[in-house]
């Protein structure tokens, strides 16, 4: 009989047997979370749900690159931006996050003895089972899709050094006083050109937090920036 994680694409939580359910817990890895607040919303890959008391994390994760996301609810019902961190999970792993109830984000466990707790999770995973929510195999394919060539290497040289993935880049604040001006204009006739053509010039140089953004990769040009019309036509063909 073939193992069921070298199939897990083609699985589905509907008519998944006891048996494979039981093969997919002791061998895929394990995320464990602690105190989030019932009604945040929690996300893993392609799938999100609000959690409940009893929430404690995810269990049946497969081998590979995931994304762990949380978005923390208000007092009137709103929902804050998605906050989360990409991880390669591998195979029997348990990964341990706690939520911080000031940033409102999942971060690392603060842990006098980290070893020893991760001991005694790993012994009493099964205990947790019913606290944990299964993976969603039935969306694993379409994820598998996206991400199954991205290696650990990829995602350490693209993530942020912080870990944290928000939905926008964290800015340094620009002061006052460094903030651009613009040009002097006095004629009446060209401020209305003058305004249009120059308005990058009233923007401020607006920079990332150090660690806070993602590293992209820098492509090279394709042609130089002063390449004649002749240039840049035979540099993109």
């Amino acid at each position: 009989m073939a193992s069921p994680l070298s199939n897990s694409t083609g699985l589905s939580l509907a008519t998944m047997s006891p048996a494979v359910a039981l093969a997919l817990f002791d061998n895929c890895a394990a995320l464990i979370i602690a105190g989030v607040p019932p009604g945040t919303e929690f996300g893993i890959d392609q799938h999100s749900f609000l959690v409940g008391e009893d929430f404690r994390g995810v269990k049946m994760i497969p081998e590979g690159v995931h994304f762990v996301y949380c978005a923390a609810k208000g007092a009137y019902g709103e929902t804050a931006p998605r906050v989360g961190f990409v991880h390669h999970f591998t195979r029997g792993e348990i990964v341990v996050r706690e939520w911080d109830h000031e940033k409102e984000e999942l971060r690392h466990r603060v842990h006098d003895n980290v070893e020893e707790e991760m001991a005694k999770i790993r012994e009493n995973l099964r205990n947790l089972d019913k606290y944990l929510a299964p993976y969603d195999y039935d969306r694993y394919t379409a994820w598998q899709k996206l991400t199954g060539n991205i290696t650990q290497n990829t995602v350490s040289r693209h993530s942020p050094d912080c870990g944290v993935i928000r939905n926008t880049v964290e800015l340094l604040s620009c002061p006052d006083e460094e903030r651009p001006r613009g040009q002097v204009i006095t004629s009446p006739r060209l401020s209305k050109i003058r305004a249009l053509v120059n308005d990058e010039e009233l923007l401020p140089n607006l920079k990332s937090i150090p660690g806070t953004a993602p590293k992209f990769t820098t492509l090279p040009l394709r042609c130089p920036k002063d390449a004649s019309p002749a240039d840049v036509s035979r540099h993109h063909m």
